[in-house]
């Protein structure tokens, strides 16, 4: 479902209440004057939104009021939890209540129908059978990805904890969620941290649990990613959808992993089967046994990093026959890891904290 929002309003839906000791930072620049109030409360520590507003300070530009928030810790202080369609209401209802405790209003009618500019959609997945994010992840830091996205910022951690694909515009990651949990902000995927969760990861001992988001971050992405997917107006009320949720995650799942994981996501079989599988499939024997070769070594080491064992060879070669070789080999037979994936992003079952009970 979604988690973090920005949100923006024409200012005068906004109303200053000064019912709080609060104060607005400010800057300006040549367009704008901003004023920005976020804080957390006094404990225990409360999640509140980032409210910015924009004060126009040239006639071609206009005033308005922006916020960021993650919409799961408005409601539920936590972002393990996500939300069925019918919890609009409850958002509002929070969230118009944390802005009043910084002394501002706004109507919830107002908020439903706010712009969106950026926003961030996510889904929590359990992991069964043995399986820990930590070696998804080192599994999935093998994938080449499309160069679209800047590769000196596709970040792979060391400790196979997260993968972060990277645009200017929008970000794919996958990541340990409870590992997460636990780090200092500096550190962690999740920057919108709160306060008080140091015991967390001693209270989901043995609960893996694997989280992917796409992140929308630049206007002109998300009008187009959100039109593709028949949203035309892109307002709160239009956005919060699961399904909407549920279909541009199995997008980037699909279209920025699977279709670069080539020789990754097929179950182990003897070089002999593969050999043997491929010349059944039309694969001439020289070329079955190259092909072999390169699917083992996509298996043991980075997809990225085969290029230069073959620098007389195309890298677009390389790619196309691990594609040839992936599609005959992993008919009906990927990987249990991947199947788990697909299934949760298929189903989008709600994310309880129930779900983190250790097995």
């Amino acid at each position: 479902m979604i988690d973090t929002l920005i949100i923006r309003l024409p200012l005068k839906k906004l109303t200053d209440l000064k019912t709080v000791d609060t104060y607005w930072r400010s800057s300006i620049s040549k367009n704008y004057e901003k004023l920005i109030r976020d804080f957390y409360g006094k404990p225990p520590r409360l999640y509140l939104p980032k409210v910015s507003v924009f004060l126009a300070r040239q006639k071609y530009v206009k005033s308005f009021v922006q916020m960021e928030f993650s919409a799961t810790k408005i409601v539920f202080n936590n972002n393990l939890e996500e939300f069925e369609d019918t919890d609009l209401e409850k958002l509002l209802e929070k969230l118009q209540e944390k802005l009043n405790r910084m002394g501002l209003s706004v109507e919830k009618e107002d908020l439903k129908n706010a712009e969106v500019n950026a926003v961030h959609f996510s889904k929590n997945l359990r992991l069964e059978s043995g399986y820990t994010s930590s070696g998804v992840i080192s599994e999935i830091n093998k994938v080449a990805p499309r160069t679209s996205f800047d590769m000196s910022k596709v970040k792979y951690d060391g400790g196979g904890e997260s993968v972060c694909l990277h645009s200017n515009s929008h970000e794919f990651i996958i990541y340990d969620k409870i590992a997460d949990l636990t780090k200092p902000k500096s550190l962690a995927i999740d920057k919108l941290k709160i306060e008080g969760k140091k015991d967390l990861k001693e209270s989901f001992k043995g609960v893996e649990v694997l989280r992917l988001e796409a992140r929308l971050n630049k206007p002109k992405k998300k009008k187009e990613t959100l039109k593709k997917f028949g949203i035309e107006t892109q307002t709160l009320k239009n956005v919060f959808s699961k399904e909407l949720s549920r279909k541009i995650l199995i997008d980037y799942w699909e279209n920025e992993i699977k279709k670069y994981a080539s020789g990754l996501l097929m179950i182990e079989q003897t070089p002999t089967n593969i050999f043997q599988t491929l010349k059944i499939n039309g694969i001439k024997p020289r070329k079955a046994i190259f092909m072999t070769g390169i699917v083992f070594m996509a298996r043991d080491k980075n997809l990225r990093e085969i290029k230069s064992d073959f620098p007389g060879r195309k890298w677009s070669d390389l790619k196309k026959d691990l594609k040839i070789a992936d599609d005959i080999l992993s008919k009906g037979k990927i990987r249990n890891w991947v199947k788990q994936i697909d299934n949760g992003l298929n189903k989008f079952e709600t994310f309880t904290i129930a779900m983190t009970k250790p097995p």
